[in-house]
């Protein structure tokens, strides 16, 4: 066949192909924050390289399916299954209930649910599967197109979400990839041209072909081909016609939510974004909603309120004020007010105001200027647009400057300074597009995020931040009380435990924790009046006093500061409570994997911060068990034949090409989750962040296949053993140097930050796209039919890569995440280095 007659077209098919999936990956992580708990949302990432791996391994398996005459039409056959599957399957996956427990049900559910949304992730990884097969003479630029593709559906993703939602962007992937389904089908006709334009000149020459062997077959073709567009077409105006009844219906939408079934009435307004889904409805609870309120705040003060849920899961509450300040006094009974008391007339920066609580809160104690740092834009829209008669447009009420921004990002770049910096409750418990534990708080509460909130308070200036009690075992309460004395001790205070004060109130409500508590973190020493002040409010109000300077109240915070050795308290304590850092910046899991099944962990704790454990139990679990039925398993079973009668390599080259492709898939994925991670907080909105990184890494690496196209295959080793040392070589930079650099660079405008990590992975992502199509170029010297199988190892190595990572990033750090990146890389080397020169066929 003249395969420069499908070249154009096959390319475009593998780009919108690949497209398609990385946007669909992506678009999971948003839909799974809701459906399950945001634990479960990096879940997509695993999904798509089992599904991609799967698809490796069944063409290996079964090659006499693929012969190379039916590749144009098997390329359109899959595509466009892939197309359907993406509707199908999500209309399946949205039926699941999650269980996000470490049972039957819960392995159930979550295996259900990863295998019905791996489906489409294994068709369209036959499509590219496939294409790469076929084509392996050119891998280089079919590699480019596919992670060009890639590259451009992270930045298409963005807006798809902001403009249509979670179910809805789907259903718009399913139609890019009918487009790729069409483009296929073109170079399926150009095949059928060309038999045709082959057999004419062949009658011309007088050659003696038979009538059926020459007109049967391109006929047979002709009207395959016809088919195939045609119901591709019909297929593309049914995918459209869905999504835009879809718009106007919403009979498509998710109706489980953390195991529980969402109700269908009662909701005053939805919106999607890229980062979250924000819902309202009616408070109903008697008296003012406030989980750190006096009881003194029912005096005569019962104002309307709406509760804004994130997910489905956060909520936080918007109030009906009209202006007068005196209809939501009340406010000032609330614990995570306690600031105020000895403020006055303040400059106030509130992170994360979210339905406008704590906004109102410094209005009501009459607070000189007031700025909010909220990073998700539609809950701002929310508040002073959507609800804005019922708030009287609080974020637009005078003295009130409202930014759009994450709050550290906010923070490092600005020249102000405050004399009250405040944070309240900040958990979304929502994942960004980013996947799970990439959460904008979490970059909130680290040592160096605290360093950050100490130069920017005036010289008196007070730090308060209010978290969950729990009577049993305060852990949120110890870790944040740790992360202020080891801060405070950093910034050069010489006894950091004269500059605390914690405060707490027990719940009078039926709710899980049993309360709030605030910690209050002054620049310099708490004076005794200031003390007393605090005293006299808690006795008024009923607050119970945990910490004053010089006289703790709670054992667990008296062993905590009265430590000698804080390190070796914090190694023995039932929980992880040492204070995270922007390498590990996991607060709310505090749970040790050696701890899981430790029966002194008081059950009342094991709330959904605790859970991510389980959730990672629960994946390794399922993820493991896929990987060898479905992967491992029939290799094994088909091992010898694979070996001897399929591929004729030697078994120590087919082993060595294992180990290498396997290195492979460990290595792309260790590296790209924790730069992906340590480049949110460098970028400030996590969603835009996540599509500067994978858009530059998946762009560069696309560059460095291409560049691949120049080496001859009888230069591949020695290329390759020279650039997996020099790869290596360079993540020493992004291990050891690039976490100062970030912290160095964190004030600059955003616009250099995004040119920056530009050209920060510029260099990575050349180097690491060369490695693969390389390798299937050595491969292909040796034995073409090992290739589906080398692809498919390596994207079963990268599922679980997918939980490697982010089990070594929330026990060591992402510096140990990408360590082993590094060692993967590295290991790489020792197979080709050892593998016996072969001509080239």
């Amino acid at each position: 066949m003249n395969l420069s007659t499908s070249k154009i077209p096959n390319l475009l098919g593998v780009f919108f192909t690949s497209l398609a999936i990385l946007m669909l990956e992506l678009a999971l992580t948003r839909i799974f924050s809701v459906t399950m708990w945001y634990h479960f949302a990096f879940m997509s990432i695993s999904i798509a390289m089992f599904g991609l791996g799967l698809s490796g391994i069944y063409i290996y398996l079964f090659p006499h399916q693929f012969k190379p005459h039916k590749a144009e039409k098997h390329l359109v056959l899959f595509s466009l299954f892939f197309s359907l599957s993406i509707f199908v399957s999500l209309i399946v996956q949205l039926q699941i209930p999650f269980i996000p427990e470490l049972s039957l049900e819960g392995f159930i559910t979550v295996g259900a649910t990863y295998l019905v949304t791996s489906i489409p992730f294994f068709l369209g990884g036959l499509t590219l599967s496939l294409a790469l097969f076929h084509y392996r003479h050119m891998v280089s630029i079919l590699y480019f197109s596919d992670l060009i593709g890639a590259g451009i559906g992270c930045i298409l993703l963005i807006p798809t979400l902001n403009l249509l939602g979670g179910p809805n962007a789907v259903l718009a992937i399913a139609i890019l990839a009918m487009v790729g389904t069409l483009f296929f089908n073109s170079a399926l006709r150009n095949k059928e041209r060309w038999t045709r334009e082959d057999e004419q000149k062949s009658a011309e020459v007088g050659a003696r072909v038979s009538l059926q062997s020459t007109s049967s077959y391109p006929l047979s073709m002709a009207l395959s081909s016809s088919k195939l567009f045609t119901f591709s077409g019909l297929l593309l105006a049914l995918l459209i016609t869905v999504l835009l009844a879809n718009l106007q219906n919403d009979f498509v939408r998710v109706r489980f939510s953390k195991g529980t079934t969402l109700q269908e009435e009662g909701f005053l307004y939805k919106k999607w974004n890229a980062f979250s889904l924000i819902s309202v409805t009616r408070e109903y609870d008697e008296g003012p909603f406030g989980w750190g309120l006096s009881e003194k705040a029912y005096e005569g003060n019962d104002p309307e309120e709406l509760m804004m849920y994130i997910d489905e899961a956060a909520g936080t509450p918007i109030t009906r004020f009209d202006g007068d300040l005196e209809k939501v006094n009340y406010l000032k009974y609330d614990v995570t007010a306690l600031a105020h008391y000895l403020k006055k007339d303040a400059d106030i920066l509130i992170i994360g105001p979210g339905g406008g609580r704590d906004i109102l809160t410094a209005l009501v104690f009459r607070q000189k200027k007031i700025t909010g740092v909220e990073v998700n834009p539609v809950i701002i829209q929310t508040v002073n647009e959507v609800f804005g008669d019922f708030t009287h447009h609080l974020y637009d009420y005078p003295g009130v400057n409202i930014v759009m921004d994450e709050g550290r990002s906010y923070i490092a770049r600005t020249n102000e300074l405050y004399d009250i910096i405040q944070a309240s409750l900040i958990d979304t418990w929502a994942a960004t597009t980013a996947g799970a534990f990439i959460l904008t708080e979490n970059n909130l509460y680290t040592q160096e995020a605290f360093l950050n909130y100490f130069h920017h308070l005036k010289e008196d200036g007070i730090l308060t931040m209010s978290r969950w009690f729990f009577e049993g075992l305060p852990a949120e309460s110890l870790r944040l009380s740790a992360l202020g004395l080891e801060a405070w001790q950093k910034a050069g205070a010489r006894h950091p435990e004269q500059h605390m004060i914690i405060i707490k109130k027990t719940s009078w409500k039926a709710f899980g924790p049993n309360g709030v508590a605030t910690l209050l973190m002054k620049k310099q020493p708490f004076t005794t009046e200031e003390i007393q002040t605090l005293l006299e409010v808690s006795r008024q109000l009923g607050f119970e006093v945990i910490y004053t300077p010089g006289s703790p109240q709670d054992p667990y915070f008296a062993q905590l500061i009265g430590s000698a050795d804080r390190s070796a308290f914090y190694e023995n304590f039932l929980l992880d409570i040492s204070p995270p850092t922007d390498n590990k910046p996991f607060f709310f899991h505090m749970m040790r994997f050696r701890d899981f099944f430790n029966k002194n962990i008081p059950p009342e704790i094991m709330n959904m911060n605790f859970r991510a454990v389980s959730v990672l139990g629960i994946l390794l679990l399922v993820v493991t068990s896929l990987v060898v039925v479905f992967i491992l398993g029939p290799l094994w079973i088909f091992s010898k034949e694979g070996i001897s009668a399929r591929s004729h390599a030697q078994t120590p080259e087919t082993i060595s090409f294992l180990v290498y492709f396997s290195c492979l898939g460990l290595g792309f994925i260790l590296v790209e989750i924790p730069l992906i991670q340590r480049f949110i907080l460098f970028l400030g909105h996590p969603i835009y962040a996540l599509s500067v990184i994978l858009f530059s890494l998946l762009l560069f690496s696309g560059v460095g296949s291409y560049l691949t196209t120049f080496i001859p295959s009888s230069q591949t080793k020695k290329y390759l053993l020279k650039i997996l040392p020099i790869l290596g070589l360079l993540l020493v930079f992004y291990i050891f140097y690039l976490p100062d650099l970030i912290n160095v660079l964190l004030a600059i405008k955003t616009g250099y930050k995004i040119l920056l990590t530009v050209l920060l992975l510029l260099p990575l992502g050349l180097l690491m796209g060369m490695p693969l199509p390389l390798g299937i170029k050595l491969v292909d010297t040796y034995a073409s039919t090992l290739i589906p199988w080398v692809w498919g190892v390596n994207g079963a190595t990268s599922v679980l890569a997918s939980v490697l990572a982010m089990v070594l990033a929330i026990t060591l750090g992402f510096s140990a995440a990408l360590i082993g990146g590094q060692i993967a890389y590295l290991t790489a080397i020792i197979p080709i280095y050892f593998l016996p020169a072969k001509n080239n066929k």
